[in-house]
């Protein structure tokens, strides 16, 4: 959870707007099934991040656990994206660039009530574009047009990088029984 959305986005919830100097937001809410750590990234047009994890450490002693909210490890990053994701989002940026509304399924359009979310954002000089990428609604095959394909790839390799980062990270509060 961001303490402040006005740091990143413009407009009253429901309607917000990245802000002008943010080229790419991502986030990710985990359902019941997925590892519980919730994910957001926003990049600057430098190609810099800002990285925020969300997850609880399981393993914290009983003595320490005043509230439930001493457990809650909230994880900040920023440095520079991968070589292979910045030069996706660049040839992205580059490029005329077009996405639809929604790439929503005929199944399950409203999902179910736990559901794992996944949505970005970004500023291109088309437009400012958002998208709903949750898995129980996305059909990736209405991604037709070589810009739709090249988000969608882009989108794959960031959330390999981000699910190794996130993996790595919560490692770090597991117990090391050995």
């Amino acid at each position: 959870m961001i303490t402040n959305y006005n740091e990143f986005y413009d407009g009253d919830y429901g309607n917000k707007r990245l802000k002008k100097e943010f080229i790419f937001s991502y986030t990710f809410v985990p359902g019941l099934y997925d590892t519980l750590c919730r994910v957001n990234l926003f990049v600057k047009s430098n190609m810099s991040y800002q990285l925020y994890l969300f997850f609880y450490d399981t393993q914290i002693e009983e003595e320490f656990m005043e509230t439930p909210e001493v457990a809650r490890i909230k994880h900040y990053q920023e440095s520079k994206l991968p070589y292979i994701v910045r030069t996706k989002l660049s040839r992205i940026l580059k490029q005329n660039f077009v996405l639809k509304n929604s790439y929503f399924n005929s199944n399950n359009v409203f999902g179910i009530l736990d559901r794992t979310e996944v949505s970005c954002k970004i500023n291109h000089k088309n437009d400012q574009f958002s998208i709903n990428l949750s898995p129980d609604i996305l059909d990736k095959s209405k991604f037709k047009t070589k810009s739709e394909k090249d988000f969608l790839e882009m989108i794959e390799i960031m959330e390999k990088w981000l699910k190794e980062l996130k993996g790595n990270t919560m490692k770090l509060y597991e117990v090391d029984d050995d």
